[in-house]
Parts: structure tokens; sequence; C-alpha cells
């Protein structure tokens, strides 16, 4: 489980919970079989979130940037071409956003 924010694990394959330590306040959401993505991204703002990190896979992030639905996708990587690439395999543009030593952080929209 994350240090103090909730986790909601979207997963069309079992996924075993029984070794996660759920804190007082916090909530876990399996959220399985869901139609798409994006289907499962509205769940979540139903359920009352506004701000939700997601790590998905490129297939995941491509269908999410083409949905309705609004995301900011943050991209890291070891140079502002590995950035480039990236936004244009998800088919996006990338704006550089900075370097912190040698890492370097784009916005994909």
């Amino acid at each position: 489980m994350p240090k103090s924010a909730n986790l909601a694990i979207l997963s069309r394959d079992f996924v075993d919970t029984s070794h996660l330590i759920v804190a007082e306040g916090q909530r876990l959401h399996v959220l399985g079989e869901m139609p798409s993505v994006s289907e499962a991204i509205r769940e979540l703002v139903s359920l009352g979130y506004s701000r939700i990190h997601v790590e998905f896979g490129p297939t995941s992030m491509r269908e999410l940037l083409a949905s309705e639905v609004r995301v900011s996708l943050f991209l890291s990587g070891p140079s502002e071409r590995s950035l480039e690439q990236a936004a244009q395999a998800l088919g996006s543009k990338m704006e550089h956003l900075a370097q912190v030593d040698d890492l370097h952080l784009g916005l994909a929209r």
C-alpha cells in the first residue's frame, strides 16, 4: 500500500491483495473487468476522487489519452529525446518541464 494514499488496482486478472495492509483511513479498491481504462477512471471519479495517479503501460496510456477523460501525463527519462520518443509512441505531444540531475521531466498531452 502507498504510505498515505488510497490504492485502486485495475486488472483483468486475479489480484491477491492478502499481503496488503490497509491502514486506518485508507481505502483499497480492486476494479476488475472494467470495459476500458477510461471507464475505470470514471468509476474512481464517481467514488469522489479528483486527483488520480496512474501507472499504466503504453497500451492503456494510449487508450486513456484518446478518451474524453482529461489527463496530464508526466514522463521521465534520461534525455529530452527519450521523452519525445515516449510521447510520440503514445501519439501525443510533449512539453519539456525540467531537468533534475540526469533525469528529464516532461508533460505529454
